[in-house]
């Protein structure tokens, strides 16, 4: 299978990674304690850190649409994460 056609599925190691993070926000949305939801949301975001950082490398298989949708994506999905995590404090308690 071609690297572009794997990127355009999302089952990459990076994309894995980053949605185990999201996953860990399931049981954040459910849980009221706030020990646990601070631990959870942590992990997370360090999990989509490193989703980051393997995720934004160049593939010279790429072409430049693809990689720079890459930059673009991972921080977005991050920062969304960090939005999520945002409501469960303020919205969803």
């Amino acid at each position: 299978m071609k690297e572009s056609t794997k990127e355009w599925l999302g089952i990459k190691p990076a994309d894995l990674i980053i949605y185990s993070s999201f996953l860990l926000l399931i049981p954040v949305y459910y849980s009221s304690n706030k020990v646990i939801d601070i631990s959870l949301l942590v992990v997370g975001f360090i999990l989509c850190i490193t989703s980051c950082w393997f995720g934004m490398k160049s593939h010279p298989e790429l072409g430049k649409i693809n990689n720079t949708i890459k930059l673009l994506a991972y921080p977005g999905c991050t920062i969304f994460y960090l939005y999520l995590g945002y409501l469960n404090f303020t919205s969803w308690q």
